[in-house]
Order: structure tokens, then sequence, then C-alpha cells
């Protein structure tokens, strides 16, 4: 019976032979070797068997929609089903689970993305699938998701997606959205979009030093349109909303001739005390230096110096000058 090469090793050390170094540094080599596209290759294999039916030990029920799955897949990828089925829950000992709050598209996409790592997101499907991923518990499809929404914001649909983001807690989503809703602002007042943002939403955006404007005043036009929209839903926030607009910064003829004359600035006592500080800070120009609030600074998110003569404004950043 012929020797093993080890044994062939030992044969020729014991009859002199050279070579026993060098059998004795195979001897202590260790290596890791890694193949070539392996797990995507048992992914797929996972994903034709789950295809196939075979091997299925589970079935998820969503919307009348049936997905056969393996248990172990889907455990490893969710945190939501590796605490359903690895504990004691009635359904780790059941052969099925009807998951609601989800739909049949979503879910089937989500799975699809469990098998496979790749998940087909259009505008038409994006929404149900962001809402199976949350509910599964799945981050990396949240994550796309996300990308996804962020990649796809238009005028058209800016507050839809700032609503996602809020609904789902899509921090860098939501901030994103925000930042285009700011930037586009008049543009987006143009828009149905724009009657769609809630009181807190507008309130938060009338706030922010960014917002890009032509003007205060056509800022406080836009506010009268919003709260015309659903007048007597939005009226009783008018106060609310009219802190955030700076009415200082308009010219003393827009608030004479034009805010003055507006109906909810005569009745409601809050918009009018608003007014009213408006109309002294042109007043008392040598003390305005002492009037400085939130509504008296220009909005600009830029360090500039801002110079004032006759009726010209003029402002300078650091870099660059900016009329």
């Amino acid at each position: 019976m012929p020797l093993s090469p080890r044994k062939q090793a030992r044969q020729s050390t014991s009859d002199g032979v050279i070579g026993q170094p060098l059998c004795e540094d195979i001897d202590n080599i260790s290596m890791s070797l890694v193949a070539k596209n392996y797990c995507s290759k048992v992914m797929k294999g996972l994903q034709d068997l789950r295809k196939g039916g075979i091997l299925c030990d589970y079935a998820l029920y969503a919307d009348g929609t049936r997905i056969n799955v393996h248990k172990a897949v889907m455990a490893a990828c969710s945190d939501y089903f590796q605490v359903m089925l690895t504990g004691n829950m009635r359904e780790s000992r059941e052969d099925s689970v009807d998951l609601k709050g989800i739909s049949g598209c979503g879910l089937a996409i989500i799975v699809d993305f469990a098998y496979t790592g790749i998940l087909e997101l259009n505008s038409d499907n994006v929404e149900e699938v962001l809402a199976a991923a949350t509910h599964l518990q799945i981050n990396d499809a949240v994550t796309l998701c996300s990308k996804y929404l962020e990649s796809s914001i238009t005028v058209g649909n800016c507050v839809d997606i700032l609503n996602l983001a809020e609904l789902y807690s899509l921090s860098i989503l939501h901030s994103i959205a925000k930042k285009f809703i700011l930037g586009n602002f008049e543009t987006v007042a143009d828009t149905e979009q724009y009657y769609t943002l809630s009181t807190t939403q507008l309130s938060s955006l009338l706030q922010e030093n960014s917002l890009n404007i032509m003007s205060e005043y056509c800022l406080f036009q836009m506010l009268l349109k919003w709260i015309a929209h659903s007048p007597l839903e939005r009226e009783g926030c008018v106060a609310l909303l009219m802190r955030n607009i700076r009415l200082p910064l308009l010219s003393g003829e827009e608030l004479v001739e034009k805010v003055s004359l507006v109906p909810v600035m005569q009745q409601n006592r809050e918009c009018s005390l608003l007014l009213t500080e408006a109309k002294d800070y042109h007043i008392v120009v040598g003390k305005q230096s002492m009037l400085q609030t939130q509504r008296t600074q220009v909005r600009s998110d830029i360090k500039s110096i801002v110079m004032c003569h006759a009726q010209n404004l003029e402002h300078y950043t650091l870099k660059n000058q900016e009329a």
C-alpha cells in the first residue's frame, strides 16, 4: 500500500533525504482562503430554493398574499423575525404568521431583499416597502428607502417626503427634505404641496434664517394664502405663525398701506401687537439697536456685513459681495 505524503516525508527523513525543513514548514502553515462571490452564490441558491418551494418551513401572509420562506433566512436579516421565531412566542410553534399593517406588495419586495440584498423601488411602491421594512425591522432596507427618497425630492412631492420622514423617524431624510423646501419656498408655495403643510411644519420653516424668499412682505402674503386655504381650521393659529414673520423688516409703506389693512391684523389682538411693534421699530430709528429681536434679524444663514444707505440694502459676505 503506497505511503501518504506525510509518511513519505518521515521515511525520507529516516533515510537521510534532504527536505525535512520544508515538510516542517508545511506542517506550520495556516491560511484562511475566501471563495470569490461565495456568499452571493449561497444567497442565490437559497432564493432559488424559495421560489421552487423547496425546504421552505414557514409562510408569511399579508393583505391576502402568501409567501413561503425559510425561517433561518428571515430570522438572520430581521430583528422582528428573530424575536418571533427563536423565542417562546406562539408564532414560533406554528407554520405561518399573518402580518398586519403591511401590504402584500411591500412584503414581497422585502422578502426578495432578504434573499438577494437587492431592493426594487419606484415611486409607486416606495411607501409600501418603507412601511414593511420598518415594521419588520430590516434596517438596511429602511436605509435604502431613505436614500431613494432623498434622490427623488421635487417641488411636487417635497412635503409628502417630509411627512414620511417624520412618520418613520428618518432624521437625515427629514433634514434634506426641509432644506429643499427652505431653498425653494416660493416655488413650493405655488403648489398644492404647500397647503398640506401642518401648522407645526410651517411654523418651523418660518423660523429658519435659511428660508429663501424675495422679501418678508412676500412671505406675509404666502402665510395669508395658507390660512385662506382652510380658514376655519387655520385662523386659530394665525398669531402663532405671524410671530415668525419678521414684520419690522417690511418698509413703513408696506406696514401702513398694506399690512394694516388686512382684517386679521386688526381683529387678532396678538397680531395687532406685532404690527405695532413693527411700526414702532420704524418710528424710533435712533433706538433700533436697543429693540433687536429675532424678528429684526435679516434672514441669512451666512455671516455677512449689512450696509444700508438711502433706500438701498446690501450685504457682503466675508468672501464675496452679494447684492
